[in-house]
């Protein structure tokens, strides 16, 4: 194994215990996972780039330069970082990067499904409402190489939201590929079922770094 060690760029304990267990799941062992708290970096880093690329590029890039400026030793060391959104085709891959904030700063997450069902109303087709999850991931090796894996869920959005049981925004308003139902809607069986966005990210940056 080449790289024993991930430091993941987010501040969001449930998503770095998300991606424990994504490597748990497919059966990945010898990594260690930890987040930039553990080295000390506290900083927020504005995600103003214009795709997933560029802004999960730029957070692993400020944190490895943190790391390097501060001596945190990276030796056999991979620092990734991730951008994820919804794409919608007729909305030419919006909301996308702005994902999170779509019906303006400080929009609630019942606001941000609203204001997608308002946009979409005069699509009646699943065909004519199709979209995508996407997650980017890019890691920076010891060296500063770059390296880059993407992972996506095509399917549609909903004409109606559905059950908000789900923590994430916009999984109450988007039908996988396959399925029936919207992710929130679907139990521990069906939604191991669907493909995940960010477990296929995460396993082709894997794959590279093994």
């Amino acid at each position: 194994m080449k790289y024993n060690r991930l430091i993941f760029s987010t501040k969001n304990q449930g998503k770095l215990e998300q991606v424990r267990n994504l490597l748990i799941i497919n059966n990945v062992e010898g990594i260690d996972i930890i987040s930039e708290k553990d080295v000390g970096f506290l900083d927020e880093v504005i995600e103003d780039g214009k795709t997933f690329e560029e802004n999960s590029e730029k957070k692993a890039r400020t944190l490895y330069n943190y790391c390097i400026e501060n001596n945190i030793n990276l030796d056999n060391t991979v620092i990734f970082a991730d951008d994820s959104g919804l794409c919608i085709d007729k909305l030419d891959g919006a909301p996308g990067i702005y994902s999170a904030r779509f019906a303006g700063e400080g929009a609630t997450d019942d606001e941000k499904r609203e204001e997608i069902m308002n946009v979409m109303k005069e699509y009646e087709t699943t065909e004519d409402r199709s979209a995508s999850f996407v997650t980017v991931m890019t890691g920076i090796l010891p060296n500063g190489e770059k390296i880059v894996s993407r992972g996506e869920c095509k399917g549609s959005v909903t004409k109606e939201i559905g059950k908000t049981f789900s923590k994430l925004t916009y999984n109450p308003i988007f039908v996988p590929a396959g399925f029936e139902k919207p992710i929130s809607e679907m139990n521990e069986e069906e939604f191991k079922l669907v493909p995940h966005h960010r477990e296929m990210a995460l396993m082709g940056l894997i794959r590279q770094i093994l």
